[in-house]
């Protein structure tokens, strides 16, 4: 795999994640399976790129190939610092669901409002890194995994827009987390008493059922016993007690190692005896390439700056 590429994605299927990328000016789209084990090895490069559009459900292209679809060179957008050029943002099928709290219906083309219409959207509360949040998902368990959770439950399932609302409600109301941001992931990796979390957890469910009830219209429903499931031992080695450094994206710095565990989109190598995490969503439309020696990496000093 020689050549550079722009980082274009992460996706979880069957409990495995897969990391997408595609040379500048392709339209082909390429994956690579991340399985603990195996050795992943890369060095960032200069220049920022469209990373495509969604036109579809689940069927992502290449800016390259959606360029061709408007009639337009199939020249890849550079880009300063957002991760997708105009064309590729107006023909994003669903962009309607990073905005919507609920209130009203925008939907950003046919086919979302098809998706949001049906009554299969599904509440959430969930634990991650420590902090609860609740949330709205069209796919789970897979969604949950992502986000790298370590325990979750169902608690509702509603059409897209009634979703939102309680989604909204709950938060409010119990003050919950829409959002954990990475940093707070990248450095509480390891679950810490997951019975106290699970207990912390189920108290929420009960809270949040008046609220449910109160805000579910005849097409929705409550989940009338949730289950809390536990994903903290899915996603690899067991990271309590380690030392783990996070890596910087930086113009010819190199990462990898042996991986040991994928959290979300929190990939951890290790190097002899120490330690080493990215967030591979800040490496989404920046240039890479494959190197086939060991990343060099920072030293045990930096280890302790960083502590």
């Amino acid at each position: 795999m020689a050549g550079q590429f722009i980082f274009t994605g992460l996706f979880w299927k069957n409990n495995q994640p897969y990391i997408t990328y595609c040379r500048i000016d392709d339209t082909r789209l390429e994956e690579k399976s991340l399985k603990v084990g195996d050795k992943f090895n890369i060095r960032f490069r200069a220049g920022k790129y469209c990373i495509g559009t969604e036109i579809d459900r689940a069927l992502w292209i290449s800016c390259a190939e959606n360029k061709l679809r408007l009639g337009k060179d199939k020249k890849t957008a550079l880009l300063e610092s957002s991760k997708q050029c105009d064309d590729c943002l107006n023909n994003n099928f669903f962009t309607c669901r990073m905005t919507c709290t609920g209130m009203f219906c925008k939907p950003s083309s046919p086919k979302a409002k098809l998706i949001c219409k049906p009554p299969n959207t599904n509440v959430y509360l969930t634990s991650v890194a420590g902090i609860k949040k609740v949330g709205v998902s069209l796919s789970l368990p897979r969604r949950w995994i992502e986000q790298g959770s370590d325990l979750a439950v169902k608690v509702a399932e509603a059409p897209g827009l009634e979703a939102r609302r309680i989604e909204q409600r709950i938060a409010e109301e119990l003050s919950l987390k829409l959002q954990v941001r990475n940093n707070h992931k990248i450095k509480n990796l390891a679950s810490k008493n997951i019975e106290q979390e699970r207990s912390s957890l189920m108290e929420l469910v009960s809270k949040s059922m008046k609220i449910i009830d109160d805000n579910l219209a005849e097409t929705g429903k409550r989940i009338e016993k949730p289950e809390i499931l536990e994903f903290s031992e899915s996603y690899g080695e067991n990271l309590n007690g380690l030392n783990i450094l996070e890596k910087k994206i930086e113009l010819n710095g190199e990462f990898g190692g042996e991986i040991v565990a994928i959290k979300g989109s929190i990939l951890v190598v290790k190097q002899e005896t120490y330690y080493y995490a990215i967030d591979l969503k800040k490496l989404i439309s920046n240039t890479f390439e494959f190197i086939e020696h060991d990343a060099r990496m920072d030293t045990q000093t930096a280890l302790d700056e960083w502590f």
